[in-house]
């Protein structure tokens, strides 16, 4: 008998043959697992003290790892020792006592194990969307560090608010341009470091678009240019994107492209900026079998433009989707693809694409026009008293 057959004897004696054979089965497949006991009965038809059973003992053999995660009984988020220790009754992310919705915080035994040996994240970039700092990366940081048994380095990178620059061709160059630029920069330091050149990037909205066109640059001086795995979240690129190329030229590894059905803002992107378009409303087009191994679709139905970043919802989007499409090797990414394939998408009619454009141009003149006017009347005012 091998040391696993030896190992699941243990598990199974005297316990439902049912919940160790779903929990076997759940463990043939690679990638990281992580379910209560709850959960397990529920899948494989047994009692929950059976399935705790089962999973207690697969802790005791070495086959999977326990863990306590304490929730917010009304908002679910995982909280903190710092969070418990503050003993305040309120949590910090809903605001709400937690006697409003039971009698306290609530604890839930998780049983989990860790993505196989082989593809580990070496650093991680991340960029925000347009017109904000985001505040989401500090969150993200947070949940990199502490779901990893090792430290692994996070660099948020900001490159401020853009209002009506985005309406302009040279301006998005020249953010691409930089992004590039300091993508090279920091991965010639983390080679150093020995961290290795390539960083797994999480981008959302804007940075969706400058990361994309950086990837997809012939400039000679971005040659060296180069990323691991890349979580693309309210994408604004075209569904058109050929990632295939990217890949193709040792560029990135993976794409997860994870979008929200109800996300209008990348579904208006293509009317007002050039070269943009609705994959993180609707996903990418359709490539064959082997591409769809290195770019995957994943839907959220009903989620909006930045509904990943609700404190409710980041933790599972990344412990559930995120965490494995980086950790997991790439012949198990097909698993994550959800979502019905669209047809072909088709760029908007350009009569339109220059109505947005124009009405956009002019809504911006008519707030600039404003504020000027408000500041030449608030001089002459200033004179006026002056003068008196």
């Amino acid at each position: 008998m091998s040391g696993d057959d030896e190992r699941w004897a243990a598990v199974a004696a005297g316990l439902s043959q049912a919940c160790v054979d779903s929990l076997r089965a759940r463990l043939a497949k690679p990638g990281l697992m992580d379910l209560t006991a709850a959960e397990l009965a529920s899948t494989a038809g047994c009692e929950p003290a059976e399935a705790e059973d089962v999973l207690e003992r697969s802790v005791t053999t070495g086959l999977l790892t326990r863990r306590v995660e304490t929730t917010c009984p009304c908002c679910s988020e995982a909280l903190s020792p710092e969070d418990l220790a503050a003993q305040t009754g309120v949590c910090p992310y809903c605001n709400r006592a937690f006697v409003d919705c039971g009698s306290g915080p609530e604890e839930t035994v998780h049983f989990s194990r860790e993505a196989e040996a082989g593809r580990s994240v070496p650093w991680v970039l991340v960029l925000h969307g347009m017109n904000t700092r985001g505040a989401w990366q500090g969150e993200l940081s947070w949940l990199i560090a502490t779901t990893y048994g090792r430290s692994v380095p996070v660099f948020i990178y900001k490159y401020g608010r853009i209002r009506t620059g985005v309406l302009l061709g040279w301006r998005r160059r020249s953010l691409t341009r930089k992004l590039a630029q300091r993508i090279q920069d920091l991965a010639g330091q983390r080679e150093h470091d020995r961290l290795g050149p390539r960083p797994d990037v999480i981008a959302h909205s804007f940075g969706t678009w400058m990361l994309g066109h950086a990837l997809a640059s012939t400039d000679s001086n971005l040659a060296d240019l180069a990323v691991g795995r890349v979580v693309l979240l309210g994408s604004i690129l075209r569904p058109s994107f050929s990632w295939t190329d990217v890949v193709a030229r040792g560029r990135a590894e993976a794409i997860l492209n994870h979008y929200g059905t109800a996300d209008i803002w990348a579904g208006l992107g293509g009317y007002v900026i050039y070269d943009a378009g609705p994959s993180g409303r609707r996903g990418f087009d359709s490539v064959d079998a082997d591409e769809r191994q290195t770019l995957i679709d994943r839907d959220e139905p009903g989620f909006g433009h930045s509904s990943f970043f609700q404190p409710a919802q980041m933790r599972k989007v990344y412990l559930d989707t995120w965490k494995r499409f980086l950790t997991e090797p790439l012949t198990s990414l097909p698993a994550l693809e959800r979502g019905s394939r669209a047809a072909p998408w088709r760029p908007p009619p350009r009569v339109l694409r220059l109505a947005a454009g124009v009405m956009a141009f002019a809504l911006v003149a008519a707030v600039v026009a404003l504020v000027a006017t408000a500041l030449v009347l608030g001089l002459i005012r200033l004179l006026s008293l002056a003068i008196r």
